[in-house]
This record gives structure tokens, sequence and C-alpha cells, in this order.
């Protein structure tokens, strides 16, 4: 890492705008003059890359674990995304993907809304904080005024924002008992713009946080599941699994396979509301089997 990171020092040095990574090599290299705060030392600039790197990887795992769930509960949506990647990748292999062209393509589109529709429902950070350093006004949705005072620590409750159904109205139809399931809600479609068409929610979502604080890794998750839906999606896809319960009740009753494939849904709507884990962020805790198929074997339920 330390070899890599002094390889590029000649090279960010020239540009105007440098990301948050080549900043902080920029500034260990930077003798301080008189007045300012000394630079970062070597450890610490590699201290905070590897801090950089390993946030990032819990996170976007969470997020892809729940985004597999929602796909796997919603095969439109995967529909849909697989028509995405034919028009833009075709019949290319991975190694001949371009991240210049193609890249920016699928995330202006239906990856890009997944990722933002998985995130505004179960985001894996639940709350983000923040202080003010001076005296300040926010406006709430109703349009009421509220003066914060300087070195008020604020708790930014990411889960509502996402959920408040004023903002995010529910779209599809509810599935047997688990009328609250978020899980219901998944419709990437609300993220796509239309030619005409103002920002499609990020200010109301918000799942990088916004600002100078904004999350540093914004980008690097966003590529990074990109890459991963769309090298598994471009050739499988997500099929529930009915466990051994569901598979003796339709023995049993005499259940036809409409009425396993119900059953599914609402246990993997279930899973999404009742069966998830809460520390720092929310995570599934909850098992749903679900299985990678050729994408011509969707339809076939074990």
């Amino acid at each position: 890492m330390r070899d890599s990171v002094q390889s590029q020092l000649g090279t960010a040095i020239l540009k105007d705008e440098p990301c948050f990574l080549e900043s902080l090599v920029i500034s260990s290299n930077t003798a301080p003059t008189q007045g300012q705060s000394r630079p970062l030392t070597e450890a610490e600039v590699i201290g905070n890359i590897f801090f950089y790197v390993m946030a990032g990887f819990d996170t976007t795992s969470t997020t892809l674990s729940f985004m597999f769930l929602l796909l796997a509960l919603h095969p439109s949506c995967q529909s849909l995304l697989q028509q995405q990647l034919d028009e833009v990748l075709g019949s290319k292999p991975a190694s001949e993907w371009d991240a210049d062209n193609d890249l920016p393509q699928l995330l202006d589109g239906y990856i890009g809304a997944i990722i933002s529709e998985t995130l505004r429902l179960y985001h894996p950070v639940a709350w983000y904080a923040r202080k003010t350093v001076r005296q300040t006004s926010v406006t709430d949705y109703e349009g009421t005024s509220h003066t914060i005072p300087a070195n008020t620590l604020i708790m930014i409750d990411v889960a509502a924002m996402g959920r408040h159904p004023r903002q995010w109205p529910s779209t599809n139809p509810r599935i047997g008992q688990n009328q609250d399931s978020p899980a219901l809600d998944f419709n990437p479609s609300r993220w796509l713009k239309s030619e005409g068409q103002e920002d499609r929610g990020e200010k109301s979502a918000s799942p990088f946080s916004s600002g100078h604080r904004m999350c540093p890794g914004k980008k690097f998750a966003e590529v990074e599941m990109c890459a991963i839906v769309a090298r598994i999606f471009s050739q499988f896809s997500l099929r529930l699994v009915p466990d051994d319960v569901i598979i003796e009740q339709a023995r049993s009753g005499g259940h036809d396979s409409r009425w396993v494939e119900q059953r599914m849904k609402e246990q993997g709507a279930d899973a999404l509301f009742k069966g998830l884990g809460f520390g720092h962020g929310i995570y599934p805790k909850s098992h749903t089997p679900f299985e990678i198929v050729p994408r011509s074997d969707v339809g076939n339920i074990v």
C-alpha cells in the first residue's frame, strides 16, 4: 500500500481537484508554513487509507445482502436489470467492459436505481451524528422553521428519512400478513429520471449524507456494487427456494406451485421486516433461502 501511495503522488499534486485519498497523500508531502498545522505523517496517511477501505467493506457487503434478498423477492426488477445489462454490455465478456463508458450508463440507469432504492429502505448505517459550528435554522417537511443553537449534537435518522410515507408513497400491493414490511415498497423505478424531471430524491434519502462531510467512499461503494451486480446478473438470476416447512405444508395441504411461491414471498417479506439485527446499523439476521440459477431457469420452482 505504501508503494502504491507514493507512486501516485506526482500525478495527484498536478490535479486541480484531487480526490479525498489524493488529498491525504499530498498533505503528507507538504511542509507546513508559519501558522499552519503540521502535515499528516506517512503512518497517519496509511492508517486513514486503510480505514477508508475497511469502513466501506461492511457497509457495502450489508447493502448487497439486502439488495440480493429484495431482488429475489421481486423477480420483475431482476428482468428490468438484466434488460439494461443486455443493452449496455451486450455479449461482451467481463474483461472487455469499459469503466469509462459502460459504468456511467449503468449507474445512471436501473442498477443505480436499485442501489438507491436498497439504501433508502435498508441503509446499513441507521443514523448520522453532526454538530453545529454556529447557530443555524432548518425547515422541516411541513415548512416550519427551527433554530438550532451552536455546538448542538444532531442525530440524523437515516431510516426515517428513507421511509417517510409523504415523501415515499407505497406503490406495490401488499402480500399476506406482512402489510408493514418495507420490502414490499421496493420500487427502483421511482429513481429513474425522466426528461425535464428534477433530481430523483437524493436530497430526501441522502444515503451518503451530503456537503463537506458526506461519505468520501460514495463513488468507491457505487462502483463496487455496480460491478458485482453486473457480473452476477449478466449471467444468472436469483430465485427464492422453499424451506422444509413450506414444502411439508404444500404436500400435506395439497397446495400447488402458486401457493408455494406466495408463501416464499411472504416469508421473505417477513424476514426483511421482523428478522433484522441492529447495532450501529441494520443487517439481515433471519435466514431466507434463495439460489443462483442460470437466467433461463428462473421461472422453474424446485
